[in-house]
């Protein structure tokens, strides 16, 4: 029993997949196990049962419990054997491997004083046949093995032993970093911060709050995935790499190697220094350099990325007091209000989660004292940490740390909300993966609830929904709510209490979920001034009709959207200029940041906005600005993935650089690499610059340029894309000026009518577009050199906008915008520059997807080109190639042509016709299907007179076999919009021209609007004028236009959503049923199939407005009756399901022998159809 009280007191012992390290045969042995922890089995095997709860109390109130994949890891009875325990080690498990197995006790207690050997995969790190050395092992040094290696053998210890003094170590999946021989080295590693593991493992849980106060002051180090962080040769060099900038390595490199340990001393005594996958980060020769590394600075990594070592860590106490700490994955750290309590808070010690989750935002920095006395549990995988049935013992868990759990576990469900006070007050409850974290009947306690934490989700998991928004008001000041997954954060009636919420915290949304919507933008006023609306995957945040409430929306917060969601559409464009000054804004895969006029605002954006990161992630909000001037002197640099985010030369600039802004990157891209770093001081002070996927954002030969380029704005790139390489940057500056235009999955972002108004459009807003959808086409080009000197045009997947061998050119491109790229696809390749001078003041060429935009051989017609529209395309499909560009100069100037999906819009063998056509319209096509070819252009001149704009993605627009008589077409205008169908195919386009004359407007998604196989009888048709709206069905199918003319006379509007709208076999009597006009309206399904339209006529008369959605409306198999049934008149409204099926029309008033002699006479007509089916509905109707 000795050996097992010994083991008890230095230890904790597990027991893996069911097997018990250790059984007692005596009840006193289970008491002892109970008093000294608890010590549970997997695949429920008991290693000890304790009778005695106390003890479980006290385990709670004096440590810290930790659950990993359903194994608990420690639970102290008796917190004096805990403390032993905490001086001789902790023992960690992972993955149901064993720590430790010891034959001979009296060495297990030395090890457990003198340090933790952990192996992995049940390998034992080490046997010792001598346990003085064993006890040696402890003392002197750090024994690591992964996969059963040894890791290293110290000789000489004493450096251990500062090493111990001067950090924290962490490890993750179950590897050990350090052990340490001298527990009082350990009582400062504890005094001097916070460790913390990955995937579950919880290294060390520290009672005495003042040690851990240094830590915070010494900063903070993290890495994820096993990389190791750095290794260094000279320490005094690393001294100035802390002082003047940033070391980072990428994919396990070591960016620099020091020999001399002097410098690192510091590093250790004020930081943390943490592995990933059983990596040792750093190997230190003499321990005394590795002390003032710490002090100097944060180092955060992740995926094994070190990001910055700071040389003067008094710029790092401010730092703390006002920077922001960063997760992985999208996990917002914490917000605070108060930042003398965030001093505390780092103080305290900092806890970070990985996989979204959120740690902690405390509105009262004494209870996250309590908190961090108490410890922090978390746990990885689904796994829930606790269950209280008793809420005064949460207490206590809440005030002595945070629980939370990942991947669908509910964390904890509180039936007394007085209890949630408590637990509130101290921590922040998460859950991930459509966990709902907690349901508040009583909304008093929500009061709390929200003041003292964080509650979070993920996928899909809505946080919570309230009913007295007062409630909300507290909960918002207190907090932030966020959710993943197309989860909507919470949805508000009365905006008055949103005021409030906005105030207090952030909403954020993930994968389609709207934010908020708000009806009174009073209530958004303040809303933005508090906080910041996200949201992701197509989901629109928010849309203004009183901009003046944006206004304060800019100043107070930030708005982000990502995946072709549109963040905001202004009216008035000078709420957007505050809108810069008051924040930051950031998105993922094609969005643009921010776009800053005066840097000054920058400040100011600092002191009323958001910074966030990558993946949904917000990182803090500051009250008090004053603090993050300091943060910004101390610097943070963060990277996700493994990625370097920025190499200095000259570090005195990045210290600037930390003063004016912050650069991220994402997925191992470099953000930037700058050979003169005194440019880099403005670039950061005016701007961010971001970059996502490995594209590296911009190569600056001239910094000088850089400066008024970040004062001006921000360029991104998406998936690897260089998005522009600047020669000249003066003229970058102008760019910035007029505002940020988003581009999405090969998504035209706006097309102006009146470009004066794109001046304000560009000014004051930001406009989006999805899947591959033109917003917006300009008729006046004049506006469009405002539009590019007010905005910035993006684009994603990959295609490289321009390569420019003539920079003078480009500086007014610059002025006027600024184009970008993803996917590494060149957009342009100009031989002239001088002409693209001009080309960026008219307009803006994107592509998506590596298509190459257009190849000009004579850039004096580009110029035109650019004032007059935009050209795009989509998925390597090249838009135009123009053998004669002097042509080119009027399609630029009369409209937009646009390609999507790797098809070809137009190639013109004669440009010189090709003006007209540009004059007076937009061709598009999409799915490499070219819209038009021409093989006599003279007369589509004329075509583009009247002008004809079609939209279509995957499917041909028209294909004219004779452009002769198309000159009228575009004489009377039509307007065309279909998304992936085929709009009209004209087999003889001679009477075409009056079929515009009507004018039709359609709007399709996915399904031919209409197949014309004679177009004579369409004139009439455009004359009645149709609209017509589809989704991914045909709206009609005429076999017989002959008749057709009527048709638009009496005025038909078909709205269809995937659905037939209507299949006429036999036109010949439709003339009538356009006569009495007809409104129908379908969502998915066919809403009338005749078969034998000749009586129809009777069934217009009478008037029928239809709306049905998903069903058909009428099927009439005879419509010999259906004259009275309009006759009598008939509203119908239906959901679904069919309204009316007759079988049997036997009353019509016409007969049949009437509709025969019609039929005779368009018999010539029925020879020239080509179609099957034609003959069999004849057949039909000649039987009856």
């Amino acid at each position: 029993m000795e050996e097992l009280e010994y083991c008890d007191e230095g230890s904790i012992l597990f027991s893996v997949e069911g097997v018990i390290l250790v059984t007692f045969d005596e009840i006193e042995n289970v008491e002892y196990g109970v008093e000294g922890g608890v010590t549970l089995s997997d695949d429920g095997t008991n290693v000890v049962t304790s009778d005695d709860m106390e003890s479980l109390e006290i385990c709670v109130e004096g440590g810290v419990v930790m659950y990993v994949d359903g194994a608990l890891v420690v639970t102290c009875e008796d917190m004096e054997s805990l403390e032993i325990c905490v001086e001789g080690g902790v023992d960690i498990s992972v993955d149901g491997a064993s720590v430790v197995t010891f034959d001979d006790m009296e060495s297990f207690e030395y090890r457990v004083e003198g340090g933790v050997v952990m192996s992995v995969g049940g390998a034992s790190v080490v046997t010792f046949d001598d346990k003085e050395s064993f006890e040696y092992c402890v003392e002197g040094g750090v024994v690591m093995s992964v996969d059963g290696a040894s890791a290293v053998t110290s000789d000489d210890m004493d450096s251990l032993e500062m090493c111990v003094d001067g950090g924290v170590i962490m490890s993750v999946d179950g590897a050990a970093v350090v052990t340490f021989d001298d527990i009082e080295s350990l009582e400062l590693c504890v005094e001097g911060g916070v460790v913390m593991s990955v995937y579950g493992a919880a290294v060390v849980t520290f009672d005495d709050m003042e040690s851990l106060e240094l830590c915070v002051e010494g900063g903070v180090v993290m890495s994820v995935d096993g990389e190791a962080v750095v290794t260094f040769d000279d320490m005094e060099s690393l001294e100035l790499c802390v002082e003047g900038g940033v070391v980072m390595s990428v994919d396990g490199a070591a960016v620099v190697t020091f020999d001399d340990m002097e410098s690192l001393e510091l590093c250790v005594e004020g930081g943390v220094v943490m592995s990933v996958d059983g990596a040792a980060v750093v190997t230190f020769d003499d321990m005394e350099s590795l002390e003032l590394c710490v002090e100097g600075g944060v180092v955060m990594s992740v995926d094994g990325a070190a990001v910055v070592i700071f040389d003067d860590m008094e710029s790092l106490e401010l730092c703390v007091e006002g920077g922001v700490v960063m997760s992985v994955d999208g996990a917002a750290v914490g917000t605070f209000n108060d930042m003398e309590s965030l001093e505390l808070c780092v103080e305290g010690g900092v806890v970070m989660s990985v996989d979204g989750a959120a740690v902690v935002t405390f509105d009262d920095m004494e209870s996250l004292e309590l908190c961090v006395e108490g410890g922090v549990v978390m746990s990885v995988e689904g796994a829930a940490v606790v269950t209280f049935d008793d809420m005064e013992s949460l207490e206590l868990c809440v005030e002595g740390g945070v629980v939370m759990s990942v991947d669908g576990a509910a964390v904890v469900t509180f039936d007394d909300m007085e209890s949630l006070e408590l637990c509130v007050e101290g921590g922040v409850v998460m859950s991930v993966d459509e966990a709902a974290v907690v349901t508040f009947d009583d909304m008093e306690s929500l009061e709390l609830c929200v003041e003292g934490g964080v509650v979070m989700s993920v996928d899909g998991a809505a946080v919570v929904t309230f009913d007295d928004m007062e409630s909300l008001e507290l909960c918002v000041e207190g907090g932030v709510v966020m959710s993943v997954d197309g989860a909507a954060g919470v949805i508000f009636d009365d905006m008055e209490s949103l005021e409030l919420c906005v105030e207090g915290g952030v909403v954020m949304s993930v994968d389609g979920a709207a934010g908020v919507t708000f009806d009174d933008m009073e209530s958004l006023e303040l809303c933005v001034e508090g906080g910041v609306v996200m949201s992701v995957d197509g989901a629109a945040v928010v849309t203004f009709d009183d901009m003046e409430s944006l206004e304060l929306c800019v100043e107070g917060g930030v708005v982000m959207c990502v995946d072709g969601a549109a963040v905001v559409t202004f009216d008035d464009m000078e709420s957007l200029e505050l809108c810069v000054e008051g924040g930051v804004v950031m998105s993922v895969d094609g969005a643009a940041v921010v776009t800053f006029d005066d840097m000054e605002s920058l400040e100011l954006c600092v002191e009323g906005g958001v910074v966030m990161s990558v993946e949904g992630a917000a990182v803090v909000t500051f009250d008090d600005m004053e603090s993050l001037e300091l943060c910004v002197e101390g610097g943070v640099v963060m990277s996700v993935d493994g990625a370097a985010v920025v190499t200095f030369d000259d570090m005195e600039s990045l210290e600037l650089c930390v003063e004016g802004g912050v650069v991220m990157s994402v997925d191992e891209a470099a953000v930037v690499t700058f050979d003169d770093m005194e440019s880099l001081e403005l670039c950061v002070e005016g701007g961010v610059v971001m970059s996502v996927d490995g594209a590296a954002v911009v190569t600056f030969d001239d910094m000088e340029s850089l400066e008024l380029c970040v004062e001006g704005g921000v360029v991104m790139s998406v998936d690897g894309a260089v998005g522009v390489i600047f020669d000249d940057m003066e003229s970058l500056e102008l760019c910035v000026e007029g505002g940020v235009v988003m581009f999405v999955d090969g998504a035209a972002v706006v097309t102006f009518d009146d470009m004066e108004s794109l001046e304000l459009c560009v000014e004051g807003g930001v406009v989006m577009s999805v899947d591959g959808a033109a917003v917006v086409t300009f008729d006046d080009m004049e506006s469009l050199e405002l539009c590019v000197e007010g905005g910035v045009v993006m684009s994603v997947d990959g295609a490289a906008v321009v390569t420019f061998d003539d920079m003078e050119s480009l500086e007014l491109f610059v002025e006027g915008g600024v184009v970008m790229s993803v996917d590494g696809a060149a957009v342009v390749t100009f031989d002239d520059m001088e002409s693209l001078e001009l080309c960026v003041e008219g307009g803006v060429v994107m592509s998506v997807d590596g298509a190459a935009v257009v190849i000009f051989d004579d850039m004096e017609s580009l110029e035109l080109c650019v004032e007059g529209g935009v050209v795009m395309s989509v998925d390597g499909a090249a838009v135009v190639t123009f053998d004669d560009m002097e042509s080119l100069e009027l399609c630029v100037e009369g409209g937009v042509v646009m390609s999507v999906d790797g098809a070809a819009v137009v190639t013109f063998d004669d440009m010189e016709s090709f003006e007209y056509f540009v004059e007076g319209e937009i061709n598009l096509s999409v799915d490499g299907t070219s819209v038009v070819t021409p093989d006599d252009m003279e007369s589509f001149e004329c075509c583009v007179g009247g002008g004809v704009g079609l939209f279509v993605d995957g499917a041909a627009v028209v294909t004219f076999d004779v452009m002769k008589l198309f000159e009228c077409c575009v004489e009377r205008g039509v307007e065309v919009f279909v998304d992936g169908a085929a709009v009209v195919t004209f087999d003889v386009m001679e009477l075409f021209e009056c079929c515009v004359e009507g004018g039709v407007e359609v709007f399709v998604d996915g399904a031919a609007v209409v197949t014309f196989d004679d177009m004579e009888s369409l004139e009439l048709c455009v004359e009645g004028g149709v609209v017509m709206s589809v989704d991914g069905a045909a709206v009609v199918i005429f076999d017989v236009m002959e008749l057709f003319e009527c048709c638009v006379e009496g005025g038909v509007e078909v709205f269809v959503d995937g659905a037939a709208v209507v299949i006429f076999d036999v036109m010949e009597l439709f003339e009538c049923c356009v006569e009495g006009g007809v409104e129908v309206f379908v969502d998915g399904a066919a809403v009338v199939i005749f078969d034998v339209m000749e009586l129809f006529e009777c069934c217009v008369e009478g008037g029928v407005e239809l709306f049905v959605d998903g069903a058909a409306v009428v099927i009439f198999d005879v419509m010999e009756f259906f004259e009275c049934c309009v006759e009598g008149g008939v509203e119908v409204f239906v959901d679904g399901a069919a309204v009316v099926i007759f079988d049997v029309m036997e009353s019509f008033e016409y007969s049949v022998e009437e509709v025969w002699s019609c039929l005779l006479m368009e018999r010539r007509l029925y020879h020239l159809m080509s179609w099957n089916y034609l003959n069999i509905v004849l057949r039909d109707v000649w039987s009856c």
